[in-house]
């Protein structure tokens, strides 16, 4: 994160980059896009921004008027949770071949040598602080995909939801 900083920092001027700032409200104006935020009183003005907010911080701050199209594209937006879980292993299988195997792939690559449920896997991970993750309900990507990813006037969408490799 710090490397981009300084890279964005180079092509746009480091005084433009605000990190940890509470960003309240957008603006379309004439000739550029104001944004509000939590530290400053007055708004920061830019040409065209790239906006790589989740859905959830669009519906929650003030926007423009966008298209219906896009208003409907950012609400429709279904969030599944997501959970980061460790697993224990009682042996090092992966060290003994050299292969840093997936649980799901084990019993691929080791067939009857490996007997899964014979593991004793322990689960770790905490279930508070749960994030989620934005996803498309079946039939929503064909219709809503390209809608959400494109640009309104001079505000410019982003972001890991947006990726046809994430979705």
């Amino acid at each position: 994160m710090e490397n981009n900083r300084k890279w964005n920092g180079q092509l746009i001027g480091s005084e433009n980059i605000f990190t940890g700032a509470e960003v309240y409200k957008i603006e379309d104006v004439s000739d550029g896009v104001n944004f509000y935020h939590s530290e400053s009183s007055a708004p920061v003005k830019f040409d065209k921004v790239l906006m790589a907010l989740p859905p959830a911080a669009l519906r929650i701050i003030e926007t423009p008027t966008w298209s219906p199209d896009k208003m409907h594209a950012i609400r429709a937006l279904h969030f599944e949770p997501l959970y980061k879980i460790g697993l224990r292993f009682k042996t090092r299988l992966w060290e003994k071949e050299r292969i840093c195997l997936g649980l799901r792939d084990l019993k691929k690559v080791y067939g009857d040598q490996v007997d899964i449920d014979d593991q004793d896997i322990q689960l770790t991970g905490q279930m508070k602080n749960q994030q989620e993750t934005p996803c498309f309900f079946p039939g929503q990507f064909h219709t809503l995909f390209n809608i959400a990813r494109a640009p309104e006037g001079n505000d410019y969408f982003a972001g890991e939801y947006l990726s046809v490799h994430h979705t």
